[in-house]
């Protein structure tokens, strides 16, 4: 005969019983996808696109950039301008770009392209993608969560007493009056109760929430820098020098610029191939991140040139919020 009761697994992962484990897993993937995403909604928003055709979506190329690290802007006989991921295959060039490009997208659509009629974006310098820098960080933010859940949870741990037998509800009922803060009193050693802390089992642990938060706000500040946001450090902005204000500054740009320059250089190619297209843009986009604490502002950038194309033509101001 079988068992005659069992508790099914609420989230229908087991089938029959509850298996811990694997609903550990399912909430650390549950937890990992919500970084997941919020990182990529800050990686794809961190740059602005104007003057692009209608047939091209600015959201698809930022999102192809990400997860493929190149699209191909070309021109369709039938539908017109398009730019889709391409395959980075066939022959290349002596700077080691493909001058044939192959796009295939799910659903169905085929074109072959060449250096001559169409033109290759980047998303940087090392013509990778980013998704791998998401879930990079996006595990080590899983990695904090998931010591500040287990960290909460061993605050609700209570001590425990050694006790014989026959005191064991004795020991139960004093425990819960305990909670409910009523005082008990102990007779004598004969009840079985341990008068000195050997006795006591603590199973209590310190609360380290504060500095795992602390924790996740540098690993925020990291990512933040990547992506190239000015910001600082929440818990150092009151001792914040100048010379460090300038390294953080300029680290700060060069990742920026990284990812900017290969737009732009993308842009002067598309200008040459299709002189219609002469009011493409893209610029990087700072109010994403307007909402962080202790953020850097830099004053001096977005001044446009003839070619519609932002420049940074002033020294950088540096400000610092103290909110």
């Amino acid at each position: 005969m079988g068992r005659t009761g069992f508790s099914t697994d609420p989230l229908g992962l087991c089938g029959i019983g509850y298996d811990g484990k694997i609903v550990r897993k399912f909430d650390e993937g549950i937890t990992f996808d919500h970084f997941v995403c919020q990182l990529y909604l800050l990686a794809i928003n961190r740059y602005t696109w104007t003057g692009l055709p209608d047939t091209v979506s600015a959201r698809a190329l930022e999102q192809a950039l990400i997860f493929n690290g190149a699209v191909c802007f070309f021109k369709d006989d039938v539908m017109g301008y398009l730019c889709l991921p391409c395959a980075k295959a066939g022959s290349f060039n002596i700077y080691n770009i493909p001058t044939t490009r192959y796009i295939n997208t799910a659903s169905g659509y085929h074109h072959k392209a060449t250096e001559k009629d169409s033109a290759i974006i980047f998303n940087d310098q090392t013509f990778r993608p980013f998704m791998p820098e998401i879930y990079y960080f996006a595990k080590k933010f899983t990695m904090i969560e998931k010591a500040k859940d287990v960290n909460t949870r061993l605050q609700m741990k209570p001590k425990g007493v050694f006790v014989n037998k026959d005191n064991v509800n004795s020991a139960k009922r004093a425990i819960n009056e305990a909670e409910d803060g009523k005082p008990f009193v102990l007779v004598d050693d004969t009840d079985g109760f341990s008068t000195d802390t050997k006795g006591v089992l603590d199973l209590s642990v310190p609360c380290i929430l504060e500095q795992l938060e602390k924790e996740k706000n540098c690993i925020w500040s990291e990512f933040l820098t990547r992506l190239g946001y000015n910001n600082l450090n929440i818990y150092k902005k009151e001792r914040l020098v100048e010379s460090e204000a300038e390294a953080n500054e300029e680290h700060i740009l060069a990742l920026r610029d990284g990812g900017l320059f290969m737009r732009r250089e993308a842009i002067k190619k598309i200008k040459r191939l299709f002189p219609d297209l002469s009011g493409i843009r893209v610029d990087f986009n700072p109010n994403c991140n307007r909402l962080s604490l202790g953020t850097q502002e830099i004053a001096g950038i977005d001044s446009t040139d003839s070619k519609g194309s932002a420049e940074i033509t002033d020294e950088p101001e540096v400000t610092i919020k103290n909110e």
